[in-house]
């Protein structure tokens, strides 16, 4: 199998409609099937807040790639340290997603003998530690979730609310 990195996808598409970003994907998907080739598509983030977790919504042309897509993932800084990066998985159309918002992959920028960068595997957390959480901002949504579970609310309906997991609702009320 032979692969294929593409650095941005959107230099692909600057400037151009959403259709033409759809015959672009048209257009790798069939180079893949008919050439036995694995793309690595390389998207950036919109502007967003470093306190919440990074969704597909996130990237640029999250929504509509994530159809296309036979996998997803994101790498993104960690507060913790400058040196510090995780992975997120988002989709996977062929097995179950191992990486999501409760074990993300974490990873330190390092140099090795050579001069060259690399990324040093470091364990598994959650995406939680990894952002830079204002406390206030956690209290009052911890407030909130457990006022709304107290009405009678579930807690998947708390969680796309609130836009966070069921998992973190299930960590606020317990």
């Amino acid at each position: 199998m032979r692969f294929v990195i593409i650095d941005t996808i959107t230099s692909l598409s600057k400037g151009k409609s959403g259709s033409s970003l759809a015959i672009i994907m048209q257009n790798l998907k069939f180079l893949k099937q008919s050439n036995d080739l694995t793309f690595l598509l390389v998207a950036h983030t919109q502007k967003r807040n470093d306190s919440t977790p990074i969704t597909v919504a996130d990237l640029m042309g999250g929504t509509f790639l994530s159809s296309m897509a036979d996998s997803i993932f994101a790498l993104n800084i960690s507060h913790k340290d400058k040196d510090i990066r995780y992975v997120k998985q988002f989709k996977s159309r062929f097995s179950e997603i191992e990486y999501g918002d409760d074990n993300v992959l974490e990873y330190k920028i390092v140099k090795d003998n050579d001069g060259l960068l690399l990324l040093d595997f470091r364990g598994n957390t959650t995406e939680d530690e990894q952002l830079e959480i204002d406390l206030y901002a956690q209290d009052d949504l911890e407030k909130n979730v457990r006022s709304l579970h107290c009405k009678g609310w579930s807690i998947r309906k708390i969680a796309n609310k609130f836009k966070i997991s069921p998992s973190k609702v299930y960590r606020c009320l317990h």
